[in-house]
C-alpha cells in the first residue's frame, strides 16, 4: 500500500479525499468490468462442458481448443471451404450441423439453436441470421421452433429478434429498454 502525500492531507484534507473517492470509484468500475468478464467467461465454458457432456469433444481439434478446418464436422451446411461460424473473441466450436448427420448423430435443431445463441447469450439474432447460421432453408419451421423455445423460456424474444436466455435483462435490439 502507498503512503499519504502527509504534507496535502494537512494542507488540503478535502482534497486528497476528494482523490481518494475518485480513485476508489475507478477502481470499483473496473472490478466491475472484470466480474462481467469472469461471469460471461463462466457461462461460456458451462455451455461447452454441457455440449461435451451431451455429445462428446471433437476428436481434432484445433489450436484454440475448437474444431480444426480439417474436421467435418466443423463445416458450414452446405459449404466444403472451411471451419463453420467464429467470433471476434477467436474461433468457436460452432453449433452441431447437418455436416454431423452423415456419421449418424444428428443433433436435434432445438440444440443448435441453443448451442449457436448461447455462445454469446447477449446477441439478438433475427431469424434469418439463425437460419443462415444453421443451414436452415425453411425461415417458417424454424420461427415457430423459435417462439416454442421463447415460451418455454429458453430464448428471449423483442421485436422479432431472439437471444439466449441466460437470466440477465438486457437492452433489446437496436439499444432499447429489456423488460
Amino acid at each position: 500500500m502507498s503512503q499519504l502525500p502527509w504534507e496535502a492531507v494537512v494542507a488540503d484534507p478535502s482534497g486528497v479525499l476528494e482523490q481518494l473517492r475518485s480513485q476508489r470509484a475507478a477502481l470499483e468500475q473496473q472490478l466491475g468490468d472484470v466480474a462481467e468478464r469472469i461471469e460471461l467467461v463462466t457461462r461460456m465454458a458451462e455451455t461447452r462442458e454441457e455440449w461435451q457432456r451431451r455429445y462428446g469433444s471433437p476428436s481434432t481439434t484445433g489450436p484454440e481448443g475448437g474444431p480444426s478446418a480439417s474436421d467435418p464436422s466443423a463445416q458450414r451446411p452446405g459449404s466444403q471451404e472451411g471451419p463453420g461460424p467464429s467470433t471476434a473473441q477467436g474461433p468457436a466450436a460452432g453449433p452441431p450441423n447437418a455436416a454431423q448427420e452423415d456419421k449418424g448423430t444428428a443433433v436435434p435443431r432445438r440444440v443448435q439453436v441453443e448451442s449457436l445463441l448461447g455462445q454469446d447469450p447477449s446477441r439478438w439474432w433475427k431469424t434469418r441470421q439463425i437460419a443462415e447460421e444453421l443451414g436452415v432453408d425453411n425461415h417458417r419451421s424454424l420461427r415457430v421452433l423459435l417462439d416454442q423455445m421463447t415460451k418455454q423460456g429458453r430464448l428471449v424474444k423483442k421485436s422479432a429478434s431472439f437471444r439466449y436466455n441466460d437470466g440477465r435483462d438486457l437492452p433489446g435490439p437496436g439499444g432499447g429498454n429489456g423488460g
